[in-house]
């Protein structure tokens, strides 16, 4: 989404998702998507649903308890922290509607506005929010909004990772630049940081007016990978256990 300096007007440029991973996993890579037109969120919460399953339970990012305001970078707590490069000054926590990205947390104010800077006609601009984990995750997933199907575009957003190989999934984005859940499950992955890169070419208004693309991000869901150590130590205990039921049983 756009805005520039004056009348406000919408416009869809391209998204990037990159992901760094500490292993490859390329043919385990399964996405998931649901889009609504409208601030219903029939489609994209059945998609978030299936995504949890499949992922064994998530942890939950909602930004409720995040201070408002921009930032360089934020701790959002289990050892995750979201840094940000090259974004528009309007980037940051926000509690109000903006550009058709709100909140999606149910009984929640809170969600990510997400934007580049303003660019001219015939200049580009990259913009960056990266999550990075402690714990290694290999399930991500997030409730996008802002997205439109139909406008002012060039290309479509594009989510691309890899992990190994080099991936990419298109994003349509919805009738009405409603709400889409988009993420992914890579059984077995260490993946330790995500970025989320919004490439934007102001191509199509040639006036003086400055634009700027934007999303609204919230309801961000992983899944944390055990530690290779906590493996270990569950795998000692189960053994001892065992040996434990052997010793008993000779006992009776």
């Amino acid at each position: 989404m756009v805005r520039r300096m004056g009348p406000r007007l919408m416009l869809l440029a391209v998204g990037l998702l990159t992901i760094g991973l500490m292993a490859a996993h390329a043919d385990s890579i399964v996405t998931y998507s649901g889009i609504d037109s409208s601030p219903s969120r029939t489609n994209s919460d059945a998609a978030a649903g299936v995504f949890t399953t499949a992922a064994g339970g998530v942890n939950t990012i909602d930004f409720e308890g995040a201070p408002l305001g921009s930032f360089t970078s934020l701790g959002l707590g289990n050892g995750v922290t979201l840094t940000t490069g090259n974004t528009g000054s309007n980037t940051g926590i926000q509690n109000t509607e903006q550009l058709l990205s709100y909140n999606t947390t149910l009984g929640g104010s809170q969600y990510f506005l997400f934007t580049t800077q303003f660019v001219s006609y015939g200049n580009s601009t990259t913009a960056t929010a990266t999550f990075n984990f402690t714990t290694p995750v290999d399930a991500f997933g997030a409730y996008i909004t802002g997205l439109c199907a139909t406008d002012y575009r060039s290309e479509l957003v594009q989510l691309n990772f890899s992990n190994g190989s080099s991936q990419a999934v298109t994003i349509n984005g919805s009738p009405n630049c409603g709400t889409e859940f988009w993420g992914f499950t890579d059984s077995g992955a260490q993946i330790s940081g995500i970025t989320i890169s919004q490439n934007f070419t102001q191509n199509f208004d040639n006036s003086t007016n400055l634009w700027q693309y934007g999303m609204g991000i919230d309801d961000v869901k992983y899944h944390q990978v055990p530690e290779p150590a906590s493996i270990a130590l569950l795998g000692t205990g189960l053994a001892g256990l065992g040996v434990l039921r052997r010793k008993l049983g000779r006992r009776v």
